[in-house]
């Protein structure tokens, strides 16, 4: 059985179910509008959560069509539309310079997943966004092929790239971060698309939608200090990262929770999940969840035991980058 496929609620009850997420969660209110005298309305968010561990062969292989159904159904729980094409066409316009970043630090076995970003590049043409305009990116060309990525630099797109050495001149300031910005980043891009692993981190605690971004500047090494708190955070708060950085994509379909971010098969497990929201700290706080959750299973020991609790997620979210209440969260499940 493929994704999307067998017994369950019937597509027209669904989106209904999602389209009814959606509306009460913004209660007739803009995100964080406030009403005369009332302080801001917290912010809310929606994650469309699509999980199917078929999504993988009998030799663990994983199928690309089944991918592509398990993305277009996340892709419409998130965003209350019928598909996913429809859902991408809310976020991204025919003249946006689409950059997909994905991570691939750890190399084949913990990278993000090449048959999900061919789902999306898949999907972002049906919602109009020319395929010259999309830029698959990370830290470097090597990183991407040690993700089994091949680089494309120039001719048709999509390319596929990593910036190498090309940083800007000049370091920003972003509150407890100074570093060079990747020039594929700040010159090359209108609009980001984050496709993160849900991975464990020996320092931050998991590695996910956030810290992503540490591949996007010339020094991360010096931001690893205290759980990496609150660099994380203060980087992605950048304007340069968060007014292009539209949607979050989890790769969560061979997560990993102890002894990332190298890749330890060991301690990898077949999830066959993919998360989507527009709100990048609710999707990392889905991905502390899941690894919480398999790491009690395990038995060992909690991140804030191990003296690497990720610290910076409430900090993203006190400088207004999402929420991180799962009061505020709303999970709609296909």
């Amino acid at each position: 059985m493929t994704a999307g496929t067998g017994p369950g609620p019937s597509r027209r009850d669904f989106l209904k179910t999602a389209a009814a997420a959606v509306a009460g969660l913004s209660g007739g209110l803009a995100l964080g509008a406030s009403l005369p005298g009332r302080a801001a309305v917290p912010p809310r968010a929606v994650i469309g959560i699509a999980t199917n561990v078929e999504v993988f062969d009998g030799q663990d292989r994983l199928i690309p069509q089944a991918v592509d159904a398990l993305l277009n159904r996340a892709l419409a729980g998130a965003l209350g539309a019928p598909d996913g094409p429809r859902a991408l066409a809310q976020l991204f316009f025919p003249n946006d310079v689409v950059g997909i970043k994905i991570n691939c630090l750890a190399g084949r076995g913990l990278s993000t997943h090449a048959e999900l970003v061919d789902a999306v590049i898949g999907q972002l043409v049906k919602a109009g966004v020319r395929t010259d305009n999309i830029l698959v990116w990370d830290r470097s060309d090597r990183d991407l092929t040690r993700g089994r990525y091949k680089i494309r630099r120039s001719g048709a797109g999509p390319l596929y790239l990593g910036t190498n050495d090309e940083y800007e001149n000049e370091p920003i300031d972003a509150g407890s971060v100074g570093g060079c910005l990747s020039r594929l980043l700040t010159h090359r891009m209108t609009a980001l698309i984050n496709i993160p692993v849900v991975k464990d981190h020996d320092l931050a605690g998991i590695s996910g939608a956030l810290k992503s971004f540490y591949g996007a500047i010339h020094n991360p090494n010096k931001y690893h200090d205290n759980a990496c708190s609150p660099y994380i955070a203060d980087l992605y708060a950048h304007p340069a990262i968060r007014s292009k950085a539209r949607l979050t994509i989890f790769d969560g379909l061979m997560p990993q929770f102890q002894g990332g971010p190298a890749y330890v098969p060991d301690y990898a497990f077949k999830l066959g999940s993919i998360f989507v929201s527009t709100d990048p700290v609710a999707a990392d706080a889905m991905a502390l969840r899941i690894i919480t959750d398999r790491r009690n299973a395990a038995g060992l020991e909690s991140l804030g035991k191990a003296g690497r609790a990720p610290a910076w997620l409430h900090q993203a979210a006190l400088l207004g980058l999402g929420t991180d209440d799962w009061s505020r969260i709303a999970e709609v499940k296909l």
